[in-house]
């Protein structure tokens, strides 16, 4: 299997619900859509614990209506918003995909004459493109790896501001 799209599409697993998010500072926009495309929510949770909480909870009420086996994220990665979200599915063990904030807006573009561009048009971008196999591998960062990038970033910010 030469193709890397076909490769990525076999890591999502089939029957699995897809949940696109576009990741904001205070309120993220998720879409739930089975992987025929099938749209079957929408909504925004907080930025928080108890948002993300709130979010599996409507995750598996979508499930079961759908008998869905799994759900699998994908999550935009725009700003830096969407780090919170990522660490806290890694950590309860549900699997997750980056998409290319980039890779996002051309398909959004090309698919969508209208041009209309909001919270929900994106999340549902994202998901379909994980269905699609354009999707980033996804390696998030521990321990002291995760601490050496955490003390990188303000440096880099500051030496392209300058001092003072």
């Amino acid at each position: 299997m030469k193709n890397s799209a076909a490769k990525k599409r076999k890591e999502v697993p089939a029957e699995y619900l897809v949940i696109g998010i576009d990741p904001h500072k205070k309120k993220h926009a998720a879409m739930v859509m089975t992987q025929d495309f099938m749209t079957h929510s929408k909504f925004k949770f907080d930025n928080s614990r108890e948002g993300f909480e709130a979010a599996l909870e409507r995750a598996r009420t979508v499930m079961l209506k759908t008998a869905c086996r799994g759900v699998i994220f994908a999550i935009e990665t725009g700003a830096h918003h969407w780090r919170n979200l990522a660490c806290f599915l890694d950590e309860k063990g549900i699997p997750l995909r980056l998409i290319n904030q980039y890779t996002l807006k051309r398909r959004r573009e090309g698919k969508d004459l209208n041009h209309r561009k909001n919270d929900y048009r994106d999340s549902e971008v994202a998901a379909e493109l994980l269905c699609t196999g354009e999707f980033n591998a996804t390696r998030l960062s521990h321990g002291i790896y995760a601490e050496l990038r955490a003390a990188t970033v303000p440096i880099a910010a500051w030496s392209k501001r300058g001092p003072g």
